[in-house]
């Protein structure tokens, strides 16, 4: 990992030479393996100062790395890619901004961390938004309608745009609450009330408040009020000054907006669902099996639990395909996911390879036996006679267990080791289960000869 020409195969030549994003390598305990030059310069580290030493150093502060990894490890195990906007800290205790994402980018569980300085932009969004607690907002000759509220000697102006927004003469814009609330959508009422009450009683002095008034023809129109509060001596309110804004568009135009968003998100599921699974069973393929395999082998080598893999074959497969049809024999493949499925938990695995075999993930197992009751029930579901047309079917499988951590510690390896007691179940009479490390040494030695054979 500290081979230059490795770092930028693993990452890509354009982030590895980037200068407008730091990057920071870990590894699987979190320890800073190295990072860019650009990252030097954001911190106020050089790498050699850094490799070896925990990334908690660069966060801002011990709770906040706590209540960050305590967010993301999840995530992380799963082998998802996390995204999210993070205060750290440079060499001089200074607080940073980064947006960043993180990702595992190896199997030895070294982690990608880049990110992009928006420290800047997050002190200019903080100051504007003390500025804006403290602006008025009566521009006359904007296009919002303006209004001055003389709450103590009673009198109410407003300007003529509210003509165009409402539909209703400057006259008849309500002067009580009470002819306010009817011109306000009911189920808008009285989250208007609240507002405009807590700044009338002095328990906030800015009005901020977004609703739906009903215009003279019956339409909805979308307001955003916006108003500052003046208190006498004795604290009583006695003025309030602000601005209705028609932001009906803006709200149509966000509901399209979001509309097309979850149609495009929509797309994206249906393309990568079809990418990760078997078209005809539904049931994840051998590429997302190998997935969702490393991710539960990442679960519990951190949890410190057990887990198993099953490879589950179907007997005598291709007797069905040739005696009752390739189309019998589709159903028999879905009809085999289906009792499968309904075989485990609902948080473990069932995948199909290719052809007619299956595999299955099996997490959290307390001890063996527990394996063994569900290779037994998992047999017992094959019992009933499947029918098919004029084909009446007696379905068996051999199933082969190999079990994490004692049968391997790598997917590959567990695959391989179901694979080799699945097919010594076929050698001896099919329609049962075996361990593989149940399994003489000369039979396992036996399978992988055959293998090496092709």
């Amino acid at each position: 990992m500290d081979d230059s020409d490795t770092i930028e195969q693993l990452i890509g030549h354009a982030l590895y030479t980037s200068e407008h994003v730091g990057w920071v390598i870990t590894d699987r305990n979190y320890n800073i393996v190295t990072l860019s030059a650009y990252a030097e310069k954001l911190f106020g580290y050089r790498k050699e100062e850094l490799a070896g030493k925990p990334v908690r150093i660069l966060h801002y502060s011990d709770q906040s790395y706590d209540a960050f990894f305590g967010k993301v490890l999840e995530q992380l195990l799963r082998g998802e890619k996390i995204q999210d906007e993070y205060p750290m800290r440079n060499r001089q205790g200074d607080k940073i901004y980064l947006s960043f994402s993180g990702q595992v980018i190896d199997e030895a569980g070294h982690k990608l961390w880049t990110g992009v300085d928006i420290t800047v932009q997050k002190k200019t969004e903080e100051e504007l938004a003390r500025l804006k607690e403290r602006l008025e907002y009566a521009i006359e000759g904007s296009q919002d309608v303006v209004w001055d509220w003389d709450i103590r000697h009673r009198r109410f102006e407003i300007s003529k745009r509210w003509r165009e927004v409402s539909g209703y003469p400057e006259t008849k814009m309500p002067r009580r609450v009470a002819a306010l609330q009817r011109l306000v959508h009911p189920d808008d009422r009285r989250e208007v009330l609240r507002s405009l009450f807590a700044c009338l009683h002095g328990r906030s002095r800015y009005l901020d408040i977004t609703y739906r008034l009903l215009h003279r023809d019956g339409r909805i129109v979308w307001i955003s009020s916006r108003a500052v509060t003046l208190y006498g001596d004795e604290g009583e309110a006695i003025r309030m000054v602000g601005t209705h804004r028609d932001i009906t568009h803006s709200k149509e135009l966000e509901a399209r907006l979001i509309q097309q968003a979850q149609t495009i998100e929509e797309q994206r599921d249906k393309l990568w669902f079809r990418a990760h699974h078997d078209a005809l069973t539904q049931l994840p393929n051998r590429i997302y099996f190998r997935k969702l395999l490393e991710a539960a082998i990442n679960e519990a080598h951190f949890r410190q639990e057990q887990m198993a893999v099953l490879f589950v074959d179907i007997d005598n497969f291709k007797t069905i395909n040739d005696t009752c049809g390739h189309e019998t024999g589709d159903e028999v493949l879905r009809y085999v996911a289906d009792l499968l499925r309904h075989g485990v938990r609902s948080g473990d695995v069932v995948a199909r390879l290719g052809g007619d075999e299956f595999t299955l993930i099996i997490r959290n197992i307390a001890e063996k036996k527990a394996i063994r009751k569900l290779a037994d029930k998992l047999l017992v579901l094959f019992q009933e006679p499947y029918r098919s047309g004029h084909c009446l079917l007696d379905l068996s499988v051999s199933i082969g267990i190999a079990l994490y951590p004692q049968d391997g510690l790598q997917p590959d390896r567990l695959l391989r080791h179901a694979d080799r007691a699945m097919y010594r179940v076929k050698q001896t009479g099919r329609g049962s289960w075996q361990f593989y490390d149940e399994m003489g040494t000369e039979a396992v030695k036996e399978r992988s000869r055959l293998l090496e054979a092709g």
